[in-house]
């Protein structure tokens, strides 16, 4: 009798004791792998809305976005029938895409005009100039990749007059800032493609190449160690002039990040040393915390509101201060009082429960998003588009005027939306 006792006890305890374990690995314990993701610094937490189906108490992650106060229907419109790599688009709302296959259309008034039909086999990255006459892409080998720019107002091909391992454009003309191997050691150089026969410019030797490049400021460079859950990275600024490197974040697993127009601020997802889940946090261009994020998304579904000035004013006079005040005020569209506009997925579990970025950029797992703008002086979040009938798992988000656009994952197609505010 008492044999029988010890085991059907035994059974209880092992029965427990995998319970206990189903249920360590399911709870995601932040106050350990993500509290302090971003330092000591204050935590100026934003207000979530809808119904809150997470732990409030582990950064607002899980949440279930009510559409109770959504605004009026919003116009959806699907803008190219083809899959997307990347796009540009206008002041004028028309948009120039470049897919997959290498080939590019112009759409304008709901009308497409091929621009090039030339296929591109194995293209690894596209990325356009600032003002998106030109579109820089590589292709082939990753380890050895080649390079060539479209111009989109003659519709011709050129190859790079340099070969860099990763590149990335100017933020004001047809400079390129790129990754290439010096005399055996890799080195920091930028180019003028605008110039015919340019020199190449020296910036700076740096350790290793594997760095993804972001030209955002006019006088530093922003290089971020490829976002991966299973190896921490960093984020460094370069000055272009001087060649001084800073740190911005440093060693933080899973990090990846979108910068603003203008590369002073960036929000940023750190992973947990569990590799599951992380945190959201908006830096500035030295790595101070300026909010921690009391929901969860991807760094990729979110945009900055930008309002850019004319370049017409050159001195400090009255005059001249005028004149880009002028500017600045006529850029303004529906979404300058917003500081962020982000896809939030509608159920968190998946983020919560896999690697980032990894297991979505792997896509382990699609998402439903609705887009919120978000108030960084209050932490307000503003429903935006909420439709539950439609499932855009948004990606590469952009704002043009009225209307946020963006490529939708579950068909690689670009999309717009307009808000009704």
């Amino acid at each position: 009798m008492k044999r029988y006792i010890y085991i059907i006890l035994g059974i209880i305890i092992v029965a427990a004791l995998a319970i206990g374990v189903i249920l360590f690995f399911r709870k995601e314990p932040l106050s350990t792998a993500v509290s302090g993701l971003f330092g000591s610094l204050p935590n100026v937490g934003l207000q979530t809305v809808g119904n809150n189906t997470g732990n409030s108490t582990n950064g607002g992650t899980g949440f279930s976005y009510s559409s109770s106060s959504a605004p009026g229907a919003p116009n959806t419109a699907l803008l190219s029938h083809s899959p997307t790599l990347t796009y540009f688009v206008s002041a004028d709302d028309s948009v120039v895409t470049i897919h997959p296959d290498g080939t590019i259309e112009a759409i304008a008034n709901g009308q497409s005009t091929n621009l090039s039909s030339s296929v591109v086999n194995n293209i690894l990255s596209a990325a356009f100039s600032f003002d998106g006459e030109k579109i820089l892409v590589s292709y082939g080998d990753s380890l050895n990749p080649q390079w060539t720019v479209f111009d989109v107002k003659t519709k011709t091909w050129s190859p790079l007059p340099v070969n860099p391992t990763v590149a990335a454009w100017s933020p004001s003309d047809y400079q390129i800032a790129y990754f290439a191997s010096v005399n055996g050691v890799s080195a920091l150089e930028t180019v003028d493609l605008a110039v015919k026969n340019a020199k190449p410019k020296f910036v700076s030797a740096f350790p290793g190449e594997d760095f993804q490049l972001l030209w955002k400021s006019p006088s530093d460079i922003i290089m971020a160690d490829r976002a991966s859950a299973l190896f921490s990275g960093s984020i460094f600024s370069i000055n272009i002039k001087t060649g001084v490197i800073s740190t911005v974040v440093i060693n933080k697993v899973g990090l990846e990040a979108e910068w603003n127009s203008s590369g002073t601020m960036a929000v940023v997802l750190a992973g947990t040393q569990l590799a599951r889940g992380g945190q959201l946090g908006i830096v500035d261009n030295s790595g101070t915390l300026l909010h921690r994020m009391t929901f969860l998304t991807l760094p990729s579904k979110c945009v900055f509101p930008s309002v850019k000035a004319t370049p017409a004013a050159t001195s400090t006079s009255a005059t001249a201060t005028t004149t880009v005040t002028t500017a600045i005020t006529t850029a303004k569209n529906k979404f300058s009082s917003l500081g962020l506009i982000c896809g939030l997925p509608r159920n968190g579990d998946d983020l919560n429960n896999n690697p980032l970025p990894d297991a979505y950029n792997e896509k382990v797992f699609l998402t439903s998003d609705d887009f919120y703008g978000i108030d960084l002086s209050n932490g307000k979040l503003t429903p935006l588009f909420t439709d539950q009938s439609q499932n855009f798992d948004a990606s590469n988000v952009k704002l043009s005027n009225d209307a946020i656009y963006f490529i939708n994952r579950r068909d690689q197609k670009l999309y717009s939306v307009t808000p009704s505010l």
